[in-house]
C-alpha cells in the first residue's frame, strides 16, 4: 500500500464513519499544540474527505487528518496504513506535549476471510510517522468510544556504568467492546521509554476489577453504557476510568495510578541480587541471607530518601527471615521483590492520600527485549474506587464525567439550547436534574465550570 499525501487549501466538510449516537458520544478527535499547531482526524470516504483523484478509489475508507498551523492554509493527509481495503473508525487522539507528539488510535476492521477488528496505534513526531502497533491482545471484537491520556516522568538510571536519565512515557487507552451482556469496558497502558515501545500491553477488563454488586435499580441508558470516560487523576501519575459495568449496569470507578520506574528497577535488581547471595547461602543459612540482602537493597535503593531505603530494605530482611521453609530460592526471591514493592507503594504520598496501597490489581509490564536501564518491570496499580446505581437521564446521547479522585461522577446532556446534567451525592445517590442555559453561558464556559464542580475537595 501507498502513502498519500494530499494538500487542500479550504476545509471540507467532514463525513464520519461512526454511527450518529457514537459520534455524538466520543471525545471531539482534535488536538492543540503549543506552537498553535491544530490537529483533527476524520474517518471516511476517500472521496467525500478528498474530493475526486486517481490516488485512492472514491469508496475507499480512509482516516485522514487535518492540520492547521498558524497562520498557513489547512493539509489533510491520508494516515498511512488507512489506504487499504480494511475499513477505519472510531478514531481518537492526543497530542503530548514534551515530546511534540501525536498519538492516534483507531479502530480497523478487516473482512478476509472472517470479519475481526484490531485496535491500532501510530504515532506523529517531529521526525515523521513511527511504526503501525496492534494493541488488540487477540480480541476481534469492534472497538469503540476510545478515550487516550498520556503520563510521563524522567528517571535515573546506569547505563555502561554512567549515570544517565530516561524518558518514560504511557499513553492510557480506554474503549468499549460489544458483548451478550452489552458494552464491555477496556483499558490498556502503552509504555514509551525514550520514545520506544517496550514491545507488548496488557489489556484490562475493567468491569472485573469492580466487587460484587447488585444490579442498578435503574437500569442504565445503552447510550450511557457506550460513554466510558479517562480523566487525570490527582497528581500526574494518576487517572480515573469511569464506565458502566456491564453485569449490574451501574456506573463504576476505576483509579488508575502509575507507580515509579525506579521502584521497577529495584524490585527487579533486588531479586536478582537475592537470587545471586543465595547460590551459597540459602538454605543453609537464612538470616545470613536475609543480613546481606538488606545491606545490598540499601545500596540499590539510592534514588529514594534514606529513610524509605532503609524501611524497604527492613521489610525485605523481614520477609526473607518469614519464609516458608519449604520454598525454593526464587519463590523466597519473588516474596521479598512483593514485599518490596508493597512497601514503596505504601509510603508514596499517593498511596497514604487515598489507604489503597496494595488494594486492586498489580499490572506488571516487563520489556519485551530488555536492554541496560530499559531492562525493569513497569508497575501499574488498579483498584475500583465506587459503583452508583444508574441515573434517570434525558433521550439524548450523554457525557460521562468523574471526578478526579473517582469517588463522585456526573452525567451531562444537550437538549435543544440547554446543559442538562446530575451529579452524585454524598450518600452515593443522584442529584435532581438540572439545566444550564446555553444562550447565554458558552458551552466550553459551562462544561468547564461542571468540571471544575467534580474536582472540588
Amino acid at each position: 500500500m501507498r502513502a498519500a499525501r494530499i494538500l487542500l487549501v479550504a476545509l471540507v466538510a467532514l463525513l464520519a464513519a461512526l454511527p450518529a449516537a457514537e459520534a455524538a458520544l466520543a471525545p471531539a478527535p482534535s488536538a492543540v499544540a503549543a506552537n498553535g499547531t491544530f490537529y483533527k482526524v476524520h474517518a471516511g470516504r476517500f472521496a467525500d474527505l478528498f474530493g475526486e483523484s486517481p490516488a485512492l478509489p472514491a469508496e475507499r475508507a480512509v482516516l485522514a487528518l487535518d492540520l492547521v498551523r498558524p497562520g498557513e492554509p489547512l493539509e489533510r493527509w491520508v494516515v498511512p496504513g488507512t489506504e487499504g481495503e480494511e475499513v477505519e473508525s472510531s478514531p481518537a487522539l492526543l497530542f503530548e506535549e514534551e515530546t511534540s507528539t501525536l498519538h492516534l488510535v483507531w479502530n480497523r476492521r478487516i473482512d478476509i476471510n472472517f470479519e475481526r477488528s484490531q485496535l491500532v496505534l501510530r504515532a506523529l513526531t517531529p521526525e515523521g510517522w513511527g511504526e503501525e502497533i496492534d494493541l488488540s491482545a487477540g480480541s476481534t471484537e469492534e472497538k469503540r468510544a476510545i478515550r487516550i491520556l498520556v503520563t510521563g516522568e524522567r528517571y535515573q538510571t546506569t547505563i555502561a556504568g554512567a549515570p544517565v536519565e530516561l524518558s518514560r512515557r504511557i499513553v492510557h487507552l480506554v474503549w468499549m467492546e460489544p458483548s451478550s451482556a452489552g458494552p464491555r469496558p477496556y483499558y490498556s497502558p502503552l509504555v514509551f521509554v525514550e520514545g520506544r515501545f517496550v514491545g507488548w500491553n496488557p489489556v484490562v477488563a475493567l468491569e472485573e476489577l469492580v466487587g460484587a454488586e447488585s444490579p442498578s435499580p435503574v437500569p442504565a441508558a445503552e447510550a450511557l453504557a457506550w460513554a466510558p470516560t479517562l480523566s487525570s487523576g490527582r497528581d500526574g501519575s494518576e487517572l480515573v476510568a469511569g464506565f458502566v459495568d456491564p453485569r449490574t449496569s451501574r456506573v463504576a470507578t476505576v483509579e488508575i495510578r502509575v507507580l515509579p520506574a525506579e521502584l521497577g528497577q529495584l524490585a527487579d535488581e533486588a531479586r536478582g541480587s537475592i537470587i545471586e547471595l543465595g547460590q551459597t547461602l540459602f538454605p543453609a543459612d537464612v538470616p545470613a541471607l536475609a543480613a546481606e540482602a538488606r545491606g545490598s537493597i540499601i545500596e540499590l535503593a539510592g534514588t529514594f530518601h534514606p529513610a524509605v531505603a532503609t524501611h524497604v530494605a527492613d521489610g525485605a530482611q523481614a520477609t526473607l527471615l518469614g519464609a516458608d521453609p519449604g520454598a525454593t530460592l526464587g519463590q523466597v526471591a519473588d516474596e521479598a521483590r512483593g514485599s518490596i514493592i508493597e512497601l514503596v507503594d505504601q509510603v508514596d504520598g499517593s498511596g497514604l492520600a487515598n489507604g489503597c496501597a496494595g488494594e486492586g490489581e498489580l499490572l506488571e509490564i516487563p520489556p519485551l527485549v530488555p536492554e541496560e536501564g530499559r531492562d525493569f518491570t513497569h508497575l501499574l496499580r488498579l483498584r475500583a474506587v465506587r459503583a452508583f446505581g444508574a441515573p434517570e437521564i434525558g433521550a439524548e446521547p450523554p457525557s460521562l464525567l468523574v471526578s478526579p479522585s473517582g469517588d463522585r461522577a456526573m452525567v451531562g446532556w444537550i437538549s435543544g439550547t440547554s446543559l442538562h446534567y446530575l451529579e452524585t451525592l454524598p450518600d452515593g445517590f443522584w442529584s435532581g436534574t438540572h439545566a444550564l442555559d446555553l444562550t447565554q453561558i458558552p458551552i466550553g464556559d459551562a462544561f468547564q465550570a461542571l468540571e471544575r464542580r467534580l474536582a472540588r475537595p
